[in-house]
């Protein structure tokens, strides 16, 4: 509890024996205590509870970073709430902190890994695409949308039948049936997109079940690498085989 009038300075002037334990005492401002500072803090994202409340005159919830008595630092949610005197003028204040710092630790942790599993997704040259049970299109990196030069709002409205050729719509079915909700998901396989010019695009992909928490299935996602350069490669491979097999057969003819 602080005592907002005392010594023209918002003093502790009672604390539990668990705050106790964390070096708290009266006849000192809570801010020198547990901010190391000689003033309250003012900041839009680190607000002063004893200031918020003698401004509002209502109760306020704010999370802090604090010092404890042996200078090591910790994340608390805090919850002031005032104390009026016989004139409706906030008197006292009363904080209820929790320590979260193991909590914000594991938040900081987790919106690196996040950081850096986007920049993963967003910077892989192999596109990514995950649709519904119902073949709608529901997520998808920017190589993916470039691969088939759509926009992002224009591939969201699309079915993802649409972006496959006729032919190959028979196979995937099978593929979908008999592996991927057999064993959750598929061999490698090769089938073609069309982009947004009518240009058909050889692709190489693998399928992955997704599922809810209940394990049942919602979507399927896939990692989708462009084979153009390989197809090319392969054709003049094979356009070379034949012309040695017709040189060949030339030559066995002359001797």
């Amino acid at each position: 509890a602080f005592d907002s009038t005392a010594h023209k300075s918002p003093c502790i002037v009672f604390a539990n024996k668990a705050a106790e334990k964390l070096g708290l005492s009266s006849v000192q401002t809570c801010y020198a205590l547990t901010h190391r500072m000689d003033r309250p803090c003012w900041e839009d994202s680190h607000a002063c509870p004893l200031k918020t409340i003698l401004a509002t005159k209502k109760p306020c919830s704010v999370e802090h970073l604090h010092y404890d008595h042996k200078g090591k630092t910790h994340f608390y949610a805090i919850n002031a709430y005032p104390l009026f005197d016989e004139k409706g003028e906030v008197k006292q204040i009363i904080e209820h902190t929790v320590d979260i710092s193991e909590r914000r630790n594991f938040e900081e942790s987790l919106k690196a890994s996040e950081q850096r599993y986007r920049q993963l997704y967003e910077g892989s040259r192999d596109g990514y695409a995950m649709v519904d049970m119902n073949g709608r299109i529901k997520e998808f990196n920017q190589t993916f949308a470039q691969m088939l030069n759509y926009s992002p709002e224009e591939l969201k409205s699309l079915p993802h039948e649409k972006i496959t050729p006729r032919q190959w719509h028979a196979l995937e079915q099978k593929i979908i049936k008999t592996q991927v909700l057999v064993q959750g998901y598929s061999d490698l396989f090769e089938k073609e997109y069309i982009d947004k010019s009518g240009r058909i695009l050889p692709v190489e992909l693998r399928i992955y079940l997704a599922r809810d928490s209940q394990n049942k299935p919602v979507g399927m996602w896939a990692f989708v690498r462009d084979i153009t350069e390989r197809k090319h490669i392969e054709n003049s491979l094979r356009l070379l085989q034949n012309n040695l097999e017709l040189e060949r057969i030339k030559l066995e003819l002359v001797l």
